[in-house]
């Protein structure tokens, strides 16, 4: 294959854009995203082409660029912080089964839904009702769980997988 100086080119196992700076023999060398330059192996480049086309606009749809979700792809969700169930009022421990239950009514309601993933926002805390939360979840067949987003404060979240096919209602 044949590449050429000023180029834009990916390299096997990597991602990110380079531009090729220069061919020397076995070596090459490019420029990555924040302006540094690197020697690798030319049997590395991978050559970029670019997409043709103009985005399809069908049935009065909104056009959006590559990557952005449109409102209904979003994950669905449950935010089961107090304030968002409002509970504020409850005891810990009362408040902690009442929280428990909000989930599991939002996991069989995904389940019937057919929702392949949601999100359970629990918040960092202590990891008390993460943990209540997950034993519950990891009990049944067809479902999966891993942390969700990450802040600087730890995970606050719980992304879980739904097998449509295999999961059992809580």
């Amino acid at each position: 294959m044949y590449f050429t100086a000023g180029e834009k080119v990916s390299l096997l196992n990597e991602t990110g854009i380079y531009t090729l700076l220069g061919l020397s023999g076995p070596s090459a060398t490019v420029l990555d995203e924040h302006g540094f330059e690197r020697k690798v192996d030319r049997m590395r480049l991978v050559k970029r082409i670019p997409m043709v086309g103009t985005p399809v606009n069908k049935d009065g749809e909104e056009k959006r660029e590559v990557g952005q979700i449109k409102k209904e792809e979003r994950l669905p969700q449950i935010d089961l912080h107090a304030e968002a169930l409002g509970l504020l009022n409850y005891p810990p421990h009362e408040l902690l089964s009442k929280q428990v239950e909000a989930c599991r009514a939002f996991i069989n309601q995904s389940i019937k839904a057919r929702s392949g993933k949601v999100l359970i926002v629990h918040g960092v805390g202590d990891g008390t009702l993460r943990n209540a939360i997950r034993q519950m979840l990891q009990q049944r067949k067809g479902i999966s769980c891993h942390d969700g987003n990450y802040s600087a404060r730890g995970v606050g979240s719980t992304l879980v997988i739904l097998s449509v096919t295999q999961a059992e209602t809580l």
